[in-house]
């Protein structure tokens, strides 16, 4: 009847906040952390870049 109708809505809303919980989350989480660690090594290979580039410039500048 409805309570047996309730109680599988509620055990399949329990399943869904679960996987939502330890899977989706954790996932999403992962993701978010390997994405600032590609950020912060493009920025520090590009803050390398612009070194370089200054130092060439201030070279033939002095040459």
């Amino acid at each position: 009847g409805a309570l047996s109708t309730i109680v599988e809505a509620m055990a399949a809303t329990k399943r869904k906040m679960n996987f939502i919980q330890h899977k989706a989350i954790p996932q999403i989480d992962a993701t978010i952390r390997w994405v600032e660690l590609i950020l912060e090594e493009t920025e520090r290979e590009d803050s390398i870049r612009i070194r370089v580039l200054q130092n060439k410039r201030k070279e033939k500048g002095l040459s």
